[in-house]
């Protein structure tokens, strides 16, 4: 049996980590158009690494199997994040330009990102610290592989100091996990979401974690 490690990220991983956002989200599902696609997840991945101060890899065999990309607030800097801020924009532009096409997944990410606006908005938490993107891929769940990304993150939250952090997830994501690892659902919003060509009921969530 193949050792699992557990590393920092590398830029070689980049495309790895693109197509377990793809699978994960099951973005090809409602994006018909290759180039489009690959824009979507070019700005998944930026909007992802622009936020976080923390990223463990998780890889078998050589592959990249899991991944987990944080924020604690106390140890964030802009500054170092300029890079990835200028590439997420980029893609960004392109990807509105081509989705134009597609005006109605246009409306559904500006839907989504509402939600989560307002989910910040009306919060009475105070938040030091967010929980950006984690996945492990589906072949190798059931290893033990997502909660020692979970330890190795809130480890690192605890020694920076962290209290509590949030994250936003959804039903179309396997958000049962955060319950089984203690997270709390602070808010749940509905909204109506293209998948496969039809309008279906997405349950949009806010989850917090104490250290």
């Amino acid at each position: 049996m193949e050792e699992i490690v557990f590393r920092k990220i590398k830029k070689s991983d980049y495309e790895a980590i693109k197509e377990l956002i793809n699978k994960s989200f099951f973005i090809e599902d409602y994006v018909e158009n290759k180039k489009v696609l690959d824009l979507e997840l070019e700005c998944e991945l930026y909007e992802a690494l622009v936020e976080q101060s923390y990223i463990c890899v998780a890889e078998k065999n050589k592959n990249v199997i899991g991944v987990i990309m944080g924020q604690a607030e106390s140890d964030y800097s802009l500054f170092n994040h300029l890079d990835y801020y200028i590439k997420y924009y980029i893609n960004l532009l392109k990807w509105r330009g081509l989705a134009k096409l597609k005006r109605d997944k246009l409306e559904d990410s500006r839907k989504l990102n509402k939600t989560y606006d307002y989910f910040l908005k009306n919060s009475k938490e105070n938040y030091d610290g967010v929980l950006s993107l984690f996945i492990v891929s589906e072949e190798a769940r059931g290893l033990g592989i997502g909660k020692e990304l979970m330890k190795r993150f809130q480890d690192y939250l605890k020694k920076e100091g962290a209290e509590k952090i949030y994250l936003f997830t959804d039903s179309f994501c396997n958000y049962g996990f955060y319950d089984y690892l203690g997270f709390k659902r602070k808010n749940k919003k509905i909204i109506k979401y293209l998948r496969n060509d039809k309008r279906k009921d997405l349950n949009v969530y806010l989850y917090s974690y104490e250290l």
